[in-house]
């Protein structure tokens, strides 16, 4: 009986405007989710891990790296935040409580969203073995990371009462002379960007750009290196290749070769008019070729003159000049067997 009312009048001791009963609520609600947080990162994260390496897909990957990516001072906080509900607060220590708790959320979402950004750059990173892309994707993931920082650290203050429109004004503005202060240096990573994304050639392609022509060596940060067929190494800034047409021949599925050559006028019509035959039979024996028409289309001062039209299905320019150089060889050497002596036009 005596027992019964100590326990009693010690649950209504009051301090702080709360009771004992209060206190002890508190702690156990601590403990309990302390042991919680405790068994969700030690074990049932670590069983997560080993089933999400079992599966094709590696997004359960990513959401097991950004777990683990929590900081243990969080999930204790957070087990705090829910035990001190139980207890009557006053209004500031409450705010202090609340703000504190937003700043820990807030940094494990900016910290969970950073692990993603990485995860992405590096399966990028895989697929693409060129420079400019490796350079590309490192600016972007710097680039994202201090825009989702700069977002974070605004959200903080706007909860801390600070007014941040006049912080953002400010920073507009102070954006706009850092990117005038380094507007060439922008202006090379832009469009190493647009060569990245856009991917109007890769290494090895043959490229016209204006009066410059070559097969592409090396994608570099500021600039690109073409090999010309005459042998020499051209640079171009990335600048000047976003800024100009660019004719890329390796994408050539398929190329139209339209040639003409003339007959001697001393040529017998019955020979002349076997010229169309022999040289549709010489093209389309060869292979990854399509004939399509060949037609005597003028009487030339000095000669018969016959146009032929063709396509090589392939996108390798040498490959091409061998296919016509075959065919040219071809045609003179079987025109020589039927006395049909090729002149100038």
């Amino acid at each position: 009986m005596f027992l019964n009312n100590d326990i009693f009048s010690l649950s209504q001791n009051y301090f702080l405007n709360n009771s004992s009963q209060n206190f002890i609520k508190a702690i156990f609600v601590f403990l309990f989710f302390v042991l919680f947080f405790n068994i969700f990162q030690r074990i049932i994260l670590k069983k997560l891990k080993i089933l999400a390496q079992r599966t094709k897909t590696d997004i359960d990957d990513v959401l097991i790296k950004i777990f683990r990516s929590i900081k243990t001072i969080f999930y204790y906080y957070l087990a705090f935040y829910l035990a001190i509900h139980c207890l009557i607060l006053n209004s500031l220590l409450e705010r202090v409580i609340d703000i504190f708790l937003i700043v820990l959320v807030v940094y494990q979402v900016a910290i969970g969203f950073q692990v993603l950004i990485d995860h992405l750059i590096e399966k990028f990173k895989k697929k693409e073995k060129e420079q400019s892309a490796q350079t590309a994707l490192f600016f972007v993931g710097k680039i994202t990371k201090w825009v989702l920082w700069v977002i974070a650290i605004l959200l903080i203050l706007s909860n801390l009462g600070v007014e941040i429109n006049s912080l953002i004004a400010g920073l507009g503005i102070s954006g706009i002379a850092v990117a005038l202060a380094v507007q060439n240096i922008l202006g090379d990573l832009f469009s190493s960007l647009a060569i990245y994304f856009d991917k109007p050639f890769t290494v090895g392609d043959y490229i016209v750009v204006g009066e410059s022509m070559g097969t592409v060596k090396k994608i570099g940060f500021r600039s690109t290196k073409l090999q010309s067929s005459k042998g020499e190494e051209l640079i171009i800034s990335n600048k000047e290749l976003t800024t100009k047409r660019i004719q890329n021949f390796k994408r050539l599925k398929e190329r139209r070769i339209a040639f003409s050559f003339g007959i001697d006028y001393e040529v017998s019509s019955q020979n002349l008019k076997k010229v169309p035959q022999i040289v549709k039979e010489i093209i389309e024996k060869q292979d990854r070729v399509k004939f399509e028409r060949i037609y005597l289309i003028q009487f030339g001062d000095f000669s018969l003159i016959f146009e032929c039209v063709y396509y090589a299905e392939t996108e390798d320019y040498n490959k091409y000049k061998e296919i016509h150089q075959e065919i040219l060889f071809e045609i003179k050497e079987v025109f020589e067997k039927n006395n049909i002596t090729i002149r100038h036009r």
